[in-house]
């Protein structure tokens, strides 16, 4: 937001300061004082706060004796926070269009085998009707959404910031759903545009610099993105740089990297940051991406950038709000209990999820097909971003339990080429030596994790996830062990095809590996998880998996510690995997030592398949790790919590003489995780807190 100067020389004051008759100390985008009276949201700098809008004139009535009503009807300026009166799209022929005797044929997207408007379009080009027809640049744009887009190219102001922080975030993860040689040369020419546009210019007259660049981008984002089978990367990236999508990309990547980047890096303790802290800088960008999104909407448009954006902006929404909802401390030890084990899911990133969705339907990306039109990057790219929804789909189903929304059967998955992003983007003579060095798999025969390889292998493993899904969640219980006993054949069987360079081995230093060696294990984890559930058997494979799981993990992270640095992955790994894993061992040896008090030869009898102090030795471990790496994670802080506050109960009451309930001290870490001091555990059964309790934290989406 940007406080515009009256004719006094002074700053205009927020609305909120305005009304209230305070003092505003014109902070931008939000002032302090509506920080401190928790009126953010309200906090907007109108540019004319005592002009009125005339109120439409509308047609008397036959026969009427009353006189049209004359005068001016009060309208408030919209909030740019206030989404649900900005989102809603104007309604077909609600507006009188300067272009009304014009006839506009724009095509909604992809139409499949069944819908009848496939022969409708078909042949609409041969019979003279126009193709996806571009916003006419003389057109006006709605004033509302240029003031706010104005506002949004005011936070521009902080891209040295953004570039430092995006380049931190590119350090340890650089993505492979879009290249970051956009992102970089963006962020260089959206600086220089942004300083070309204010640079010596009072306020007043930089805020009228904004609104006409502005205006450009609306008329931009509305047009038809043109491409050729030559057009390099270089190219397209100019070609997309004035458009909405690009600019939230940027935003939703920035607030993204402020939770994937660690607390003690030096880009955090600079003085200027937007928001003044990084809860102030995610509500900006945050924002500023939704409002881009809602901008694109309100255009209907429907482009590949629209796709980053859209799947870059809920990967930052799980960041945020994770999947998880919050719990209410007010209520009694029980009760607070059983809303942590009952809380409501968070609907935002879900919904979010579900755009991502409708725009791969709508694009066809699901259905493939070779367009001539475009350059071999974007193609390249549209398999990346088909993969990377198609995997997004599967981690937020199985998260949640619920079916997943892109199912294969559906889709015509293709393979992502195993080349790096500078091969990618490079001449055809460079790229064709690239392809070359190839086998006959379509793995690069160099042995490099840095190109490729991480999206093709995210395909492989999220064609199994789907068929657990389908196993796990179907109705149907016939033959249920020989079709779980079947997929995870067919998981082992994908896992050992696999190029050497990425089979784990206990000598291998690599995280990713070792993280995609997670992955196959956590996928005969919830196969044998499922059959427990439906029959009782095998229960000894799921313990068996789970041991093997917890030691890779835990040696995993003895390495990074010895070398000094723990991996984003290893990280990610403990809480989404770790947490569930420990739930089964927990709960079995919690039953285990209750089968000891009740009859000693019980115990004695599994010694063999479940050792004990094995198991009391890891969970204490793990505990110890989970505590450690997740002290500045603002994510899933308390849901860890909790989970580690449970193991240690359980640890607590094994290793106690009797069993008792005599507590450990809490550290301060601790202390404020929900529950954590309401004494519940002494209320309510252990065992089955830990049965119902969701181990599942965190969902890994490192696409981009």
């Amino acid at each position: 937001m940007m406080s515009t100067p009256r004719r006094n020389g002074q700053l205009s004051s927020c609305e909120p300061c305005r009304k209230s008759k305070l003092r505003c100390d014109h902070g931008s985008p939000i002032c302090r004082r509506c920080v401190a009276r928790g009126r953010s949201e309200l906090c907007i700098y109108h540019p004319a706060p005592l002009t009125n809008i005339l109120a439409p004139k509308r047609a008397r009535k036959k026969g009427s004796s009353n006189p049209p009503t004359k005068g001016f009807q009060a309208a408030p300026y919209p909030d740019i926070f206030d989404w649900m009166n900005l989102t809603q799209s104007t309604c077909p022929g609600s507006e009188v269009s300067s272009n009304q005797g014009k006839v506009s044929l724009r095509r909604p997207g992809f139409f499949g085998a069944t819908s009848h408007s496939e022969t409708l379009f078909k042949d609409s080009s041969d019979i003279g009707l126009p193709q996806d027809p571009a916003i006419d640049p003389a057109a006006p744009v709605n004033a509302r959404q240029v003031e706010v887009g104005a506002q949004i190219l005011s936070l521009l102001k902080h891209l040295p910031f953004f570039t430092e922080l995006v380049e931190v975030r590119y350090k340890f993860f650089v993505g492979w759903v879009f290249p970051p040689q956009v992102i970089r040369s963006s962020l260089k020419q959206l600086d220089e545009e942004y300083r070309n546009h204010v640079q010596g210019l009072s306020d007043a007259d930089a805020h009228l610099r904004l609104l006409e660049w502005s205006r450009t981008i609306f008329r931009r984002t509305g047009s038809t993105i043109k491409t050729h089978p030559s057009m390099t990367l270089s190219e397209y990236a100019d070609l997309i740089i004035h458009r909405w999508e690009l600019i939230g990309v940027i935003f939703a990547l920035v607030g993204a990297a402020s939770y994937q980047i660690a607390a003690e890096e030096p880009v955090f303790r600079r003085e200027d940051i937007p928001g003044q802290h990084k809860q102030g800088l995610r509500k900006i960008t945050v924002a500023a991406s939704e409002m881009c999104i809602q901008f694109c909407s309100s255009l209907g448009t429907i482009t590949d950038m629209l796709s980053w954006l859209l799947i870059q902006h809920t990967i930052y929404l799980c960041e945020m709000y994770g999947i998880s909802g919050e719990c209410c401390l007010s209520l009694s030890p029980g009760q607070a209990l059983i809303r942590k084990l009952t809380a409501l899911q968070d609907y935002r990133p879900w919904q979010s999820h579900g755009n991502v969705t409708s725009l791969v339907f709508a694009l066809g990306l699901h259905q493939y097909q070779p367009d001539p039109t475009v350059p071999f990057f974007l193609e390249e790219i549209r398999k990346r971003f088909m993969v990377a929804a198609y995997a997004m789909d599967k981690e937020i189903a199985t998260f949640l339990g619920r079916p997943p929304r892109i199912c294969a059967r559906y889709c015509d998955l293709q393979v992502p080429l195993d080349i790096s992003w500078d091969e990618l983007a490079s001449e055809t003579g460079e790229r064709e030596r690239a392809l070359q060095r190839l086998n006959s798999e379509g793995w690069n025969i160099d042995g490099d994790l840095e190109k490729g390889s991480q999206p093709r292998v995210m395909l492989l493993t999220s064609l199994i996830r789907e068929k657990i899904l389908e196993v796990s969640l179907s109705r149907e219980t016939a033959n249920f062990e020989e079709r779980v006993n079947e997929i995870c054949r067919e998981s082992n069987e994908r896992r050992l095809k696999l190029p050497p360079f990425l089979q784990w081995t206990p000598q291998t230093e690599a995280p990713y590996v070792a993280s995609l060696q997670l992955e196959f294990l956590y996928q005969e984890f919830l196969l044998w998880q499922s059959l427990v559930k439906r029959t009782g058997n095998r229960y000894e494979a799921l313990i068996g998996t789970s041991r093997e799981i917890m030691g890779l993990l835990l040696d995993r992270i003895s390495r990074d510690i010895r070398i000094g640095k723990i991996s984003h992955f290893s990280i990610n790994d403990l809480c989404f995997v770790g947490l569930p894993v420990a739930g089964i061992l927990s709960t079995e040896l919690l039953r285990q030592s209750q089968a000891a008090f009740a009859d000693t030869s019980s115990c004695t009898a599994s010694a063999t398949t479940f050792p004990r102090a094995e198991i009391i030795q890891k969970l204490s471990v793990f505990a110890s790790h989970l505590e450690t790496f997740f002290l500045n994670r603002e994510g899933d802080y308390d849901d860890c919590m909790k989970g580690l506050m449970y193991i240690r109960k359980v640890l607590d009451r094994v290793l106690s003489p009797h069993g008792g309930s005599v507590l450990e001290p809490i550290s301060e870490s601790t202390q404020g995780a929900p529950g954590a001091n309401d004494g519940i555990m002494d209320d309510m059964d252990l065992m089955a807190l830990l049965e119902n309790f969701d181990w599942e934290q965190e969902i890994r989406l490192c696409f981009s």
